[in-house]
């Protein structure tokens, strides 16, 4: 049975490249999490949600315009059938 023999050299520079890859992760890592979630200013996450919440405000706005719109067009046509509009 044949065994593999390292250096303790080599096993140490295979630590420290693998260190460095899990330091660079990490970083890596900490910045997609303050891009996400914020480090005491809104993160992506928090700015998606108030652009959902203004988009649904906007869409309710818009539908209730539409009805006011309407309405109004109908007590027009409705007074103008009984012949109050001249």
């Amino acid at each position: 049975m044949a065994t593999q023999h390292h250096d303790d050299g080599e096993i140490l520079r295979a630590l420290g490249r693998i260190e460095g890859q899990l330091t660079s992760l990490c970083e890596r890592l900490d910045d997609h999490h303050t891009t996400l979630y914020g480090n005491g200013s809104p993160g992506l996450k928090t700015q998606v949600d108030r652009l959902d919440q203004q988009r649904q405000f906007g869409a309710k706005a818009f539908w209730v315009a539409i009805a006011a719109m309407l309405t109004a067009a109908g007590k027009w046509v409705a007074s103008w059938l009984q012949g109050g509009a001249h």
